[in-house]
């Protein structure tokens, strides 16, 4: 576990005081500086860093941010890291008093130090790998923590009415700060095991056998297994199955590039969205279906109500299948917002 703050000449009460604002903007760019090395070494050794990572935020007493990185995955890659924070956070006013020792820390599981015969080290570690396990966990569910005391109970104590106390005012920090509790890094990309999954499904629903109801014959495993490429059936079931630790070792067999296409914002500005990725110069599109909304108003669904409610039906089509299926019906209301809102579900044609 990593921890990063600021110079502690920007906090409250200092001369050279920054806002919390600021102090959340440092952290960000210290992320950022980190991110950039990580591509070059990337580029470089053509390969990807195997260190995920979940960053958590949180204040110090005087609600001067902090953050927490925790981080696993291949030893050498982790101590790269470890370097690269180092570095960036020692980059503004490195030589301030106690930069060295508060700036940056980095805590390692006790078997980590009596693996490089650091005893004295290994004596002082906070936890095991299975303690720090513990420790992660319950950082990532403090917030649930006060659900499991509640203040009426006869034997509630000192330190527990703490803990819930000091939970809620760092619900309060976050709220007003605007600042991310969690977020996370060296992670391959969602739109990678979404494409995947997407693709695959869309393929299944389409090509299947079916029965004369139109009920699928074939269950979605015994299917992967007939039609999915060979070298792309471990990758595939790693998705179905939620296995994202054999999903990343899959994935680092596949040369992978994002697919991207052209369209307007609402300000008829052109930009590029992520619709799918490549492996292995094979397409795999997470944007397959597609909303539009189209008054039916020569159809017999087309209603009139005393409240001057339209029903709309919403379709979809895509490239592969060009042909527009209807995949569910959406009841519009109009109102100072124009605001939509989905029909009962008895009204809804489900997809495909």
């Amino acid at each position: 576990m990593f921890t990063i703050t600021v110079p502690g000449g920007w906090r409250a009460g200092r001369d050279d005081y920054h806002t919390i604002r600021e102090c959340l903007e440092h952290l960000t760019k210290l992320e950022n500086q980190v991110s950039a090395r990580i591509a070059k070494v990337e580029k470089k050794e053509e390969r990807t860093l195997n260190a995920p990572r979940v960053k958590c935020t949180q204040p110090h007493k005087d609600g001067t941010p902090h953050r927490h990185i925790f981080i696993a995955g291949d030893e050498e890659d982790i101590l790269l890291l470890e370097q690269f924070y180092r570095d960036a956070a020692l980059k503004v006013l490195p030589d301030e008093t106690g930069a060295d020792e508060h700036r940056f820390k980095a805590d390692y599981p006790k078997e980590f130090y009596e693996k490089y015969g650091e005893m004295d080290k290994a004596k002082d570690a906070k936890f095991d790998k299975k303690g720090f396990s513990r420790y992660v966990s319950r950082y990532a569910t403090r917030l649930a923590q006060k659900e499991l005391y509640k203040i009426e109970q006869d034997d509630i104590t000192i330190d527990k009415t703490k803990e819930i106390l000091d939970v809620n005012v760092e619900d309060t920090w976050h709220a007003a700060t605007g600042a991310r509790r969690f977020s996370f890094s060296g992670l391959p990309f969602d739109y990678v095991w979404r494409s995947i999954y997407k693709q695959t499904a869309h393929d299944y629903f389409e090509t299947a056998p079916r029965d004369n109801d139109g009920n699928i014959l074939q269950s979605f495993e015994s299917w992967i297994y007939d039609n999915v490429e060979d070298k792309f059936i471990d990758i595939t079931f790693a998705v179905v199955e939620g296995n994202y630790t054999k999903f990343q070792g899959e994935l680092a067999k596949f040369s992978c590039e994002p697919i991207y296409e052209e369209e307007q914002n609402k300000y008829g500005e052109s930009i590029k969205k992520n619709i799918g990725v490549m492996l292995d110069n094979i397409e795999f599109l997470h944007k397959i279906e597609e909303w539009d909304i189209c008054p039916m108003c020569n159809s017999e669904e087309f209603e009139l109500d005393e409240e001057d409610s339209v029903r709309l039906l919403g379709t979809y089509h895509t490239e592969i299948l060009p042909s527009r299926q209807t995949v569910g019906v959406i009841d519009y209301e109009p109102s100072g917002e124009d605001s939509l809102r989905r029909g009962d579900e008895k009204d809804a044609i489900p997809p495909p």
